[in-house]
């Protein structure tokens, strides 16, 4: 699920599993399970509601080979991996989500309903996994926004408005 680029993106967010259950109110927003229900019954993981791999793509696509500075990257980064971008959810379901992700963002399904539904994730989680993914993704160009004002920078604001576009099109 992970690549060399989307690692860029990634930051070790297995220590904040407690703050993100909290957070969503002691629930799997991909499944609605409880969290003890699903800490009884499965091998729980944080996972990123918004795939590191679309920030990375979003990333690519702005910058398309212009040169930028890790400090460029870094409040991106701070972003996708804050507690609005965070869930637990069951191993089985992130990694079927993660695929789910790829396969949409290389073209191979026209939203990303039917690249989870490939991968045989359960319709109703389909459903919620998209509803989170939008909210989410709503959230975070917020925050995009807000940066490039903060930084006087359009290129945050460029990012916000290809993520937009993702997100039009789950």
């Amino acid at each position: 699920m992970s690549s060399d680029k989307s690692d860029r993106f990634r930051l070790g967010v297995t220590h904040k599993a407690e703050k993100v259950w909290q957070y969503n109110n002691n629930k799997d927003l991909f499944t609605g399970w409880r969290k003890n229900y699903v800490l009884d019954n499965y091998d729980a993981e944080v996972d990123h509601i918004v795939e590191c791999q679309v920030g990375q793509n979003i990333w690519d696509r702005v910058f398309d080979g212009r040169r930028t500075t890790r400090g460029r990257l870094a409040p991106v980064r701070d972003i996708w991996n804050d507690l609005d971008n965070l869930n637990n959810t069951p191993m089985h379901i992130n990694r079927k989500k993660g695929d789910g992700f790829e396969r949409w963002l290389a073209g191979h399904e026209h939203d990303l309903r039917s690249a989870l539904r490939y991968y045989d994730v359960a319709s109703n989680h389909c459903i919620k996994i998209v509803t989170t993914f939008e909210d989410t993704a709503n959230v975070l160009c917020d925050s995009l926004d807000q940066l490039a004002v903060e930084k006087s920078l359009d290129l945050y604001a460029e990012f916000a408005c290809v993520l937009a576009d993702w997100r039009d099109r789950a």
